[in-house]
């Protein structure tokens, strides 16, 4: 019967510093090269952002923002805004037009504290982008609010958004 032993146990009786060195080099060796073939082989097919919902499009624009990634990220917002904007305007529809309006102004937030911590001045442009996607985040939420037909989920969402919304400033 074979019995399992455990990489650190292994470690802790290596006598010299050089063998531990090369062993822990050689794990670390193995653990990133397996971390880089499963994020290679974790996108088999194309990404549709034409049809993505607002909550993983932002995920997804979340870590790529992390490397400075912007460029990319706000025309699919603004395609998916663009498209929901000219979609029938019923409350499912306009829910996730509050959505993708909030993600938006996000992202245009965390652009705007890139550029703060980067340059000695702010781009007004951009200051102007969040300000305008968090209003009407804020206002198309008020409005579900007010509609008579809402359900207790949507009207949950929709509190959750004009909330979220009006914390940002």
């Amino acid at each position: 019967m074979m019995r399992s032993i455990h990489p650190i146990k292994i470690l802790t009786r290596l006598k010299t510093r050089t063998l531990r060195a090369r062993m822990i080099s050689l794990l670390m060796g193995i653990f990133f090269l397996g971390g880089i073939a499963a994020a290679e082989g974790s996108e088999t097919h194309p990404v549709d952002y034409d049809s993505m919902q607002a909550l993983e499009m932002a995920e997804r624009a979340l870590v790529d923002t992390l490397y400075y990634n912007f460029s990319d990220w706000v025309p699919r917002f603004q395609k998916r805004i663009d498209r929901l904007q000219a979609l029938p305007q019923n409350i499912p529809n306009q829910l996730e037009l509050v959505k993708f309006y909030f993600y938006m102004a996000g992202l245009n937030g965390e652009l705007t504290h890139v550029l703060a911590f980067t340059s000695e001045f702010f781009v007004d442009s951009v200051k102007q982008k969040f300000s305008e996607y968090n209003e009407k985040a804020k206002s198309l939420a008020q409005a579900l609010l007010d509609n008579p037909r809402i359900t207790r989920q949507n009207r949950a969402e929709a509190y959750f958004y004009l909330g979220m919304a009006e914390g940002y400033l």
